[in-house]
């Protein structure tokens, strides 16, 4: 199942990148997309969570045994990173903004062997890892 969910991800979010590129042409802002976005969502899921228990889920969120920065960061970081991305698409076009953005499963290894003290790499993801960082040079460069 996991795989339908991240074709499906991978479709709309696809989507997404495309329609904020059109907003952006029309001089709408990254930081009011983003609101306009952060809001729908607010929206659509804090009633939905409330539903399925969220305070539950919160409590023990903040019982996990993590730092105290580390559930700030991670808010922060998800509205950073699609404010960055709008950015970028912005600045640039969505198709060479997303094949850019799509290296941060690099990321993800480096925080996840700080972090987490793992990174579940295989000879497979490393070979993946290593064409993810040869294409973004390879986008950089000739674009």
């Amino acid at each position: 199942m996991w795989i339908i969910y991240a074709l499906s991800a991978s479709l709309v979010w696809g989507l997404d990148y495309v329609l904020a590129e059109k907003f952006f042409k029309a001089r709408v802002s990254p930081l009011s997309f983003l609101a306009m976005q952060s809001l729908t969502a607010a929206i659509i899921l804090v009633p939905l969570a409330m539903w399925r228990g969220i305070l539950g889920e919160l409590r023990n969120a903040m019982n996990m045994q993590m730092g105290w920065w580390q559930i700030p960061a991670a808010l922060i970081g998800f509205t950073a990173g699609n404010y960055l991305v709008a950015c970028a698409i912005q600045a640039k076009n969505a198709t060479l903004a997303s094949l850019i953005e799509i290296s941060y499963p690099l990321a993800i290894v480096l925080f996840s062997l700080v972090l987490l003290g793992t990174t579940h790499l295989s000879i497979g993801a490393i070979v993946g890892g290593t064409l993810i960082a040869i294409g973004v040079i390879v986008i950089y460069l000739f674009n």
